[in-house]
């Protein structure tokens, strides 16, 4: 005798719903769609908190001297102020041990001791520096101005103290710098300088 055919059905208790029931599938979805933006924002802020982090360890590493040569590099635009009020607006183009080498569109370098700058900034727009540079030290200020007193060049030199002297440049040494102004000879402490530029 045949037996009757089998049918497979699935017994559900107390009214609870079939695994492969269209509102439990949905559910489902909606609890692992949840779970999935739940990782996601928590990745989201993990990496906000890892970016900041770094961001203040580059900040508390950071050194003016690796903010300068963060702008020579890019070729920034910067107004640089000194002790002696001065206002030299141009690029960076040297840096120097103590000193950078500020390039002023139509007019020339100006070279301006760090020890004499009281503030650095950049135009509008420049990302922000943080510093966090490995400097290798380039030539002193007194080194170059050496260098340059071979060819007696015409200069005029600032100092901190805001006074002007112009003349033919004619020796430095490592603490001095030797101006003939006229049928006079001026000497100027290198730690006075402010700011020296072609006149």
């Amino acid at each position: 005798m045949a037996s009757a055919p089998l049918s497979l059905c699935l017994i559900t208790v107390d009214g609870m719903e079939s695994m492969d029931s269209p509102s439990h599938s949905a559910r489902l979805d909606a609890e692992l769609r949840e779970l999935t933006d739940r990782q996601r924002a928590e990745d989201a802020a993990a990496a906000r908190r890892q970016e900041a982090w770094f961001r203040r360890q580059a900040t508390e590493s950071g050194t003016f001297h690796g903010v300068l040569l963060d702008l020579a590099e890019r070729q920034v635009l910067v107004a640089v102020t000194t002790l002696d009020r001065s206002l030299i607006r141009g690029v960076i183009r040297t840096l120097g041990s103590d000193f950078v080498s500020v390039r002023i569109p139509g007019v020339g370098a100006s070279l301006v001791a760090i020890s004499a700058i009281t503030s650095v900034r950049a135009e509008p727009g420049a990302p922000t520096s943080s510093g966090d540079r490995t400097i290798e030290v380039g030539a002193s200020l007194g080194a170059v101005l050496a260098e340059m007193a071979t060819d007696h060049p015409a200069v005029s030199v600032h100092t901190t103290a805001g006074d002007r002297v112009e003349g033919e440049l004619r020796a430095a040494g490592q603490d001095l710098v030797t101006l003939r102004v006229g049928a006079s000879v001026t000497y100027l402490p290198m730690a006075t300088i402010s700011v020296c530029s072609s006149s």
